[in-house]
């Protein structure tokens, strides 16, 4: 495989890439000047060096120098609300949260993902063994789901609530999931503003 082809299958890894599009970044890169290909390589150099993942949400975050601990932004802020946690499936969702200006002054989880009932047990474990140990470690008192509204997101926030409540060390833990405002099959990452807003503020107990 050459250059050009090597670098068209790369770049149809990325979510919701197609082979058109993938060709069409290809022959904009070869067309653009020296200094935007040595810009682009740079970029992505110092997005492998510089990122971190937050040891307590997952979030990837830029460290501006080596002395700072390894946590968010989020995670750092000691104003924060440690009785409330929100689960979500990825990092967009967390800034779709936080901009939206939603009342949500507590921490995040990130899930990377959903669980369905085709995967194995293995995975389920892990899953739920990740987001046990969170809610242990940070003290919650009320664990917020907010999945999106698919079936694999239905399911992972059953699944969740169902495994809490059948374990005695979460038997005071409060479980809410977003309220109505979310169409099915929405996901966080494109919902509007005033939707996740909505949808934070008439969150239900489960």
């Amino acid at each position: 495989m050459d250059a050009i082809e090597n670098l068209k299958e790369l770049f149809r890894k990325l979510p919701g890439i197609g082979p058109k599009q993938a060709e069409r970044f290809v022959y904009f890169i070869l067309h653009s000047s020296p200094d935007f290909k040595n810009s682009l390589v740079k970029a992505i150099t110092e997005l492998e060096s510089r990122t971190y993942k937050c040891e307590n949400c997952n979030r990837f975050f830029i460290k501006q120098n080596s002395n700072e601990n390894t946590l968010c932004k989020i995670c750092s802020d000691q104003s924060r609300d440690k009785n409330k946690l929100i689960i979500v499936e990825k990092e967009t969702d967390i800034d779709k949260i936080e901009a939206s200006g939603a009342s949500y002054n507590g921490l995040y989880l990130i899930s990377y993902g959903t669980v369905s009932p085709l995967q194995d047990s293995k995975k389920h474990a892990l899953f739920i063994d990740r987001i046990k140990d969170k809610i242990k470690k940070q003290g919650a008192k009320e664990l917020i789901l907010a999945f999106s509204t698919t079936f694999e997101g239905e399911y992972s926030a059953n699944y969740i609530k169902d495994s809490l409540k059948e374990d005695l060390d979460f038997a005071d833990l409060k479980i809410s999931i977003l309220g109505r405002g979310l169409s099915s099959g929405a996901e966080i990452e494109y919902a509007d503003p005033e939707t996740i807003r909505y949808a934070l503020k008439n969150r239900f107990d489960i």
